[in-house]
């Protein structure tokens, strides 16, 4: 996504073509891609199950089922924003290119690089 590898374009310019499957593989950005992905459908999960579970509540069906799975959704949704933030970090001191790459773009347009309060 962020670092295409394996690919080369069509003859007429039309579309990508992947040449090398290993390649692809064997990208730096694999893995973290792909726990971002799980954690999102974690994430995205537990919310729907809480909303489900909400409905429920405010229709005042106190079923001990939506009881349990809200707590259930609750503790995999504070977990899985927990995971996240960890693979934030991780990013952000193993690959600094984000912020350089995120730099240059704005450069690249003659726009002045927006400082984060935060940092």
């Amino acid at each position: 996504m962020q670092n295409p590898v394996g690919y080369e374009m069509a003859a007429n310019g039309s579309k990508v073509v992947m040449t090398d499957f290993f390649a692809l593989l064997t990208n730096r950005y694999v893995g973290y891609m792909l726990v971002h992905t799980l954690l999102s459908a974690y994430l995205l999960t537990a919310f729907l199950i809480m909303g489900i579970c909400a409905s429920h509540f405010l229709k005042r069906n106190n079923n001990e089922v939506f009881k349990k799975s809200f707590s259930i959704a609750v503790t995999i949704a504070l977990t899985t924003a927990s995971c996240f933030q960890f693979l934030v970090t991780v990013m952000h001191n193993m690959l600094p290119s984000f912020s350089l790459l995120k730099e240059r773009q704005w450069m690249r347009y003659g726009k002045q690089v927006p400082q984060c309060p935060c940092s």
